[in-house]
């Protein structure tokens, strides 16, 4: 697979903002950063081929309607077409994406069982000759899409009207099969879908929301939506904060900040740094070189320095809880994100990289 064409830098972030927030003395600066899928291809998997292996759910089973001053009741709704539209939206997404060559569906039902509520992955021999006939590296089955939905109503006194609700949740259990390796991974994701309408008459409420067939038709494009990003690394956009000071000692990184000039940022605030003896300082002066060096693309090194500003901040004489607090939850943001750069750099069939912005 040549996944360096796919992406500028799996480190690197697309887009920066820098904008003043509402918590005094603080800057935040929004980033985008990549996130790792729940899936590992080999790296030479170029082509895959997404295949139906579920078997249709009861129309009696799931569906229940919980209307005001009524007990709950089980209603009949078809669902016979929520899987292909959940592997359309699936490959539609994934083909967008360019991670792979080529992506294939099958749509029909492989699944001649009669069992919904027990999911069975395909066998090799079937796996194989679906590869064969696709001329495919790997594949995707989707092997039992389940919903369990509810209509409802209730009166809100707040807004003297009555809200009437429809919630659906998706359970979808996948298998990726690699029939060359010889290897097979399973995972099963949950999905949640809402949808919302407030009149104050009771009967406008439920004539405002969508017709239920076709409701839950729409979940499954939603579900198939969102599990692109389970297959394939994605950009996730974050809020990173930065101490704000008039200090000599910070002021100077913050303008070249501004300019964008990471790298001068990072000269400026590491020799106050290097110079600075007060805990308290120091801390945010370590805080503000750990997220300038996350933008940079060394997460590493982001972690020392926020490790650094952490043990600044614990020996402070005094200190502000809701500042403590923000180097607390960075530190472990930064924790999470050096197991996902591990991930990532699986997924993408390559060294990590800390190429910084230009």
């Amino acid at each position: 697979m040549n996944k360096k064409g796919w992406f500028v830098s799996w480190s690197c972030i697309l887009s920066i903002s820098l904008v003043f927030s509402s918590c005094s003395g603080m800057l935040f600066t929004s980033i985008d950063i990549l996130r790792p899928a729940k899936v590992i291809f080999p790296p030479d998997l170029t082509t895959v081929v997404l295949i139906n292996n579920s078997v249709i759910q009861d129309p009696g089973y799931g569906h229940t309607t919980h209307f005001f001053n009524e007990n709950d009741k089980s209603v009949s709704i078809p669902t016979d077409s929520l899987s292909i539209y959940c592997l359309a939206a699936l490959a539609e997404g994934m083909a967008e994406k360019e991670f792979f060559s080529r992506v294939t569906l099958e749509p029909n039902s492989i699944n001649k069982k009669q069992y919904y509520y027990v999911p069975t992955p395909p066998n090799r021999d079937t796996v194989e000759a679906i590869a064969r006939r696709n001329k495919a590296d790997g594949v995707i089955s989707l092997n039992r899409i389940l919903v369990n939905d509810k209509l409802g109503d209730f009166y809100n006194p707040d807004h003297y009207g009555y809200v009437a609700y429809l919630e659906a949740y998706y359970e979808t259990q996948w298998s990726i099969h690699f029939p060359e390796k010889k290897r097979i991974y399973t995972f099963t994701s949950i999905d949640t879908v809402f949808w919302e309408s407030v009149e104050y008459s009771r009967q406008k409420a439920l004539d405002g929301l969508p017709d239920r067939t076709n409701a839950l038709i729409d979940g499954a494009l939603i579900a198939g939506e969102k599990s692109v990003n389970r297959f394939i690394p994605w950009w996730d956009k974050v809020d990173r904060y930065l101490f704000d000071s008039r200090s000599d000692k910070i002021k100077p990184g913050l303008e070249a900040f501004y300019r964008k000039d990471w790298e001068e940022a990072e000269k400026e605030w590491a020799k106050s740094l290097a110079e600075g003896k007060n805990n308290s300082t120091n801390g945010k002066l370590a805080h503000n070189l750990a997220v300038v060096s996350e933008i940079r693309g060394d997460v590493e090194k982001a972690k020392e320095y926020s490790d650094a500003s952490l043990q600044y901040f614990l020996e402070s004489v005094m200190i502000r809880y809701d500042q403590f607090v923000l180097v607390v939850q960075y530190n472990e943001e930064l924790a999470n994100r050096l197991t996902e750069v591990s991930k990532i750099s699986l997924q993408l069939g390559e060294n990590p990289s800390t190429t910084p912005i230009n």
